[in-house]
C-alpha cells in the first residue's frame, strides 16, 4: 500500500502542477479512487469506454476513462501511442493524468468447468473539469449561454482543432473522428477543451469507424464520406466542427434543408433571432456581435458541405473569425443587405473645391490643414475634385472597379472583400447563375436570391423551372439544359431519358439477360450461388404495375414497395408481356414501335421470374437486378422469418455491393479480388458512368425510409463489421442483423 499511497501523491501533483511528469498507474488506485467502478461514478459513456470520476485523498477529482476491449493492440503499440498523446498541451485539448495497461486473471465458468480467463485493462486518466460536456450547455438560441460566451467556445474548439490537426508535432495530424458537443468539455471559466481526440490513434481507423458507428449519438455529426466509406481526412473533423457550431449559434442540429429555407434565409433568420436577444439584453457592442453571429454560422455552413473538398481548413477559419475581429466595424459588409441589393452600396459624396481659391494670408504653417494623399495613386490630391469613401480619398480616375479595372464614376457602387466594383461587374462576378437556363437566378419576393440545387449533382436552378415543364431525367435526376441542343428522349409511358442515360439504358429483354449473368457471376464470387435459371425480363411500366397488383394476392408479399416500382420479385404463376426488340427513336427523340409478346411464367421454385422496368442505364438495371435477386436468393434458401426492414435492407447491401464493384472493375483491368468485390472483365467506364454509378450508391446510403434507407444502413453496418456470411447466418437464426 506504500507503492500505491506514493502513486496517489503523484497523481495528485499532476493535478496540481501541469509541469509534473506522467506516470503510469495501477488498476489497483484506479479501482480504489473510482469506488471499484461504481454506477454511481459514472459520468459518461461512449463508443470508446465508460467515464468514471475518481476522487483523491486530498479530495482532488480526476476522470478515469476505462477503454473498451481493444483487438489486435499488444502493449508496446499502446503504450507508444498513449506515450505521444501525453506529450501534447494546448489550453483547448483535456489534460492526461496518466494510464494504466494490466492484464487481470479471473476464475471464469466455461463449458462446465472453471478456469482462468486473462482479461486485458486499459485505462486513461483525465483532467476532471466541473462544468461537464457542451451538449448540456447549448440549448435554443432564446436562453442558455450569452453570445459572447458562445463565440468564445468556438474560437477555442477551433484553435484545439487546429492544434490536433496542425502543431502536435507527431509523426502524423491527429483527426479526432468523434468530434461532438459530448466529446468537448468545458473549464469553471467555459474554456472549450477536446476530449477523446486519440483514441483513433489507440484503437486503428477501422476499429474506431465501427465504434463510431455504432454510438447513435454520433450520426449527425460525422462526414458522409467517413460515415458511408470510411474515408478519413482532416476534412471529417471539419464537418463535424461545422455541425458544432450550427448548434452552438442555433441551439439546435439545423441546417436550411432540415428548415425547409434557403441558405440566404436560414441566415437572416437565425441572424434576425439573435439582434432580438441582443437587443433585449441591451448589448453595447451590437454590430460587432451581428457581424460575429454571421461569420460564424456562414463558417459552420461551409464546413458541412457534402463534397468535402470544397470544406475550409481549420486555420482558414481561425484566419477568417481574426480578420473578422479585426475589422474596422464602421464598414459595412454588403451580405447584410437583402439579396436583391446583395451587393454593399455605398455612397461616394463627390467634394467639389474651388481649384483657383488662394490661401488664407497670415496663417502660420503649422495650421494648413493636412495635405491629402491619393489612396490609388499615393500622390498628392492638392485642390481639385477628389472623392471620399471607404476611409480614404481618391483622384476620381483612381478609384477602379475590382473587376474591369475602370473608373467608377457611378455614386453607388459594390463592395466584396473591402475591394469596390460597378454594380453591374459584381453581379456578372458573383450573382449566382440558373445552371439550366443560364440566367441570373432572381430574387423572392423578400429580396432574397432563392434557387435549388440537386443534392449530388448539385445543378443550380430557377425554382420556377420545378413548374414550368423542364424536363427531368428518370435516371440521374438532372434537369435539361437550356439551349437545347440534344434534346432528352421521350419513353412511351412519358419518362424522360438524358442523352448520356439513354446511350447505355437497356432496353430489351436480351440486353437485360446479359446484366442478369453479370449479378449470378457476383453473387456466386460471394459464394451465394442461385441455382436455380430464373428468368430476367424486361417490362414496360403497365406490365410491372400489373404483376405487382397480381403478386400482392401471393402468401410471401410483404406489402412494401417503394413509390415507383422499376423491379419485381415473383413468386406465382401469371403471363407478363415482356419487351422482345429494342425499340426505335423518332421525331423528337421518342421511343418508337416497342414490340412486346407474352412470358408465360411457370412455377418450378419459389421464384417465378424477376421484372425490370425498360429504359434504365446499364448501372441501374443491374443495382435493381442485384436487390431482387437477393429477394430470390433469400427465398431459394429459406429465409421465412426477416422483418421488412431486414429483407429490404440486405437487398439493398447487396445492390450497393454490386454497384461498387461495377465502379472499381470499370476504373482499372486490374481489380484485387475480395469478398465484396469480385474481379470482373469489364470495359472502363467513361467519367459520366462512375459519376452516375456513384449516383445510384448514394441514393441507396441517403435514402430517408425506415424500410430501405434505415435498413440498408443496419445492413451495411453489419456486413462492415461482421462480414457478409456471419450477417446471413444470423438473419437465418433469428431474422434480424447481428448486434
Amino acid at each position: 500500500m506504500v507503492g500505491e499511497s506514493s502513486r496517489c501523491r503523484n497523481l495528485e501533483s499532476m493535478v496540481q502542477d501541469i509541469q509534473a511528469k506522467l506516470c503510469k498507474l495501477s488498476l489497483e488506485l484506479l479501482s480504489d479512487i473510482t469506488d471499484n467502478f461504481s454506477d454511481e461514478r459514472e459520468i459518461g459513456r461512449g463508443g470508446f469506454g465508460v467515464v468514471y470520476k475518481g476522487v483523491l485523498e486530498n479530495a482532488d477529482v480526476v476522470a478515469v476513462k476505462k477503454l473498451v476491449s481493444m483487438p489486435g493492440v499488444n502493449d508496446v503499440q499502446f503504450e507508444n501511442e498513449v506515450y505521444h498523446l501525453m506529450m501534447l498541451k494546448h489550453k483547448n485539448i483535456v489534460r492526461f493524468l496518466g494510464y494504466c495497461f494490466e492484464t487481470r486473471h479471473l476464475c471464469i465458468l466455461h463449458n462446465g468447468r472453471y478456469c482462468f480467463a486473462e482479461m486485458p485493462e486499459k485505462l486513461l486518466c483525465l483532467e476532471y473539469l466541473p462544468n461537464g460536456s457542451l451538449d448540456r450547455h447549448i440549448s435554443d438560441e432564446s436562453c442558455g449561454l450569452d453570445w459572447h460566451k458562445r463565440y468564445g467556445i468556438i474560437r477555442g474548439i477551433c484553435s484545439g482543432l487546429h492544434y490536433l490537426h496542425e502543431e502536435s508535432q507527431t509523426n502524423t495530424p491527429i483527426i479526432h473522428l468523434d468530434l461532438k458537443p459530448g466529446n468537448i468539455l468545458l473549464t469553471n471559466e467555459m474554456v472549450p477543451r477536446i476530449a477523446d481526440f486519440g483514441l483513433s490513434r489507440l484503437f486503428g481507423e477501422q476499429q474506431s469507424h465501427i465504434y463510431a458507428t455504432n454510438t447513435g449519438g454520433s450520426f449527425g455529426y460525422m462526414a458522409p464520406e467517413y460515415l458511408h466509406k470510411g474515408i478519413i481526412t482532416k476534412k471529417s473533423d471539419i464537418f463535424s466542427l461545422g455541425v458544432i457550431v450550427i448548434e452552438i449559434i442555433t441551439g439546435r442540429r439545423d441546417t436550411p434543408d432540415s428548415t425547409g429555407l434557403s441558405m440566404p434565409d436560414f441566415i437572416e433568420n437565425v441572424l434576425e433571432k439573435w439582434r432580438n436577444r441582443l437587443e433585449d439584453s441591451r448589448c453595447t457592442s451590437l454590430e460587432k456581435s451581428c457581424q460575429q453571429i454571421r461569420r460564424c454560422i456562414e463558417m459552420g455552413l461551409n464546413c458541412v458541405q457534402f463534397d468535402e473538398t470544397n470544406r475550409p481548413t481549420v486555420k482558414e477559419i481561425i484566419d477568417s473569425l481574426k480578420r473578422q475581429d479585426d475589422m474596422n466595424l464602421h464598414v459595412i459588409n454588403e451580405e447584410k443587405l437583402p439579396a436583391d441589393q446583395v451587393e454593399q452600396l455605398a455612397r461616394a459624396p463627390q467634394e467639389s473645391l474651388n481649384a483657383g481659391s488662394p490661401p488664407r494670408q497670415n496663417v502660420p504653417d503649422e495650421n494648413v490643414p493636412h495635405r491629402r494623399t491619393c489612396a490609388g495613386c499615393d500622390d498628392p490630391i492638392g485642390h481639385g475634385r477628389f472623392l471620399s469613401c471607404m476611409g480614404s480619398v481618391w483622384h476620381p480616375e483612381c478609384f477602379r472597379c475590382f473587376a474591369c479595372i475602370k473608373p467608377i464614376s457611378e455614386y453607388e457602387f459594390s463592395m466584396r472583400k473591402d475591394q469596390p466594383y460597378h454594380r453591374s461587374c459584381y453581379k456578372e462576378c458573383f450573382h449566382p447563375k440558373c445552371d439550366v437556363c443560364d440566367n441570373f437566378i432572381p430574387t423572392n419576393r423578400h429580396g432574397l436570391i432563392e434557387y435549388r440545387a440537386h443534392p449530388f449533382w448539385m445543378q443550380k436552378y430557377c425554382p420556377s423551372h420545378e413548374d414550368d415543364g423542364t424536363p427531368r431525367c428518370c435516371s440521374c435526376e438532372r434537369m435539361e439544359v437550356l439551349p437545347r441542343v440534344i434534346e432528352y428522349a421521350t419513353l412511351d409511358d412519358g419518362r424522360k431519358l438524358c442523352f448520356e442515360c439513354r446511350l447505355n439504358s437497356i432496353m430489351d429483354t436480351p440486353e437485360c439477360q446479359h446484366v442478369c449473368m453479370d449479378i449470378q457471376e457476383f453473387f456466386e464470387g460471394l459464394n451465394m450461388k442461385v441455382e436455380q435459371q430464373i428468368p430476367s425480363l424486361l417490362v414496360e411500366r403497365q406490365a410491372l404495375n400489373e404483376a405487382l397488383e397480381a403478386e400482392k394476392n401471393s402468401a410471401l408479399f410483404k406489402g412494401h414497395h417503394l413509390p415507383e416500382t422499376r423491379g419485381l420479385c415473383l413468386s406465382e404463376e401469371q403471363i407478363v408481356r415482356t419487351i422482345l426488340k429494342r425499340p426505335q427513336i423518332g421525331r423528337g427523340n421518342r421511343i418508337l414501335d416497342v414490340i412486346t409478346g407474352p412470358y408465360k411464367l411457370s412455377r418450378q421454385c419459389e421464384v417465378t421470374a424477376i421484372l425490370i422496368l425498360y429504359g434504365l442505364p446499364r448501372l441501374l438495371t443491374g443495382s435493381i437486378l442485384a436487390h431482387e435477386m437477393m429477394h430470390a436468393y433469400l427465398r431459394l434458401k429459406g429465409f421465412r422469418n426477416l422483418s421488412i426492414e431486414v429483407e429490404e435492407g440486405i437487398c439493398q447491401v447487396l445492390s450497393h455491393l454490386w454497384l461498387e464493384s461495377e465502379i472499381i472493375a470499370g476504373s482499372s483491368s486490374n481489380v484485387a479480388s475480395s469478398s465484396s468485390a469480385p474481379t470482373f472483365k469489364k470495359g472502363t467506364m467513361t467519367e459520366f458512368e462512375k459519376k452516375l454509378g456513384a449516383f445510384f450508391k448514394n441514393q441507396i446510403e441517403t435514402d430517408s425510409s425506415e424500410v430501405y434507407g434505415g435498413g440498408f444502413r443496419a445492413g451495411y453496418l453489419a456486413v462492415q463489421r461482421y462480414g457478409l456470411r456471419t450477417t446471413l447466418d444470423q438473419m437465418k437464426l433469428t431474422g434480424s442483423f447481428p448486434c
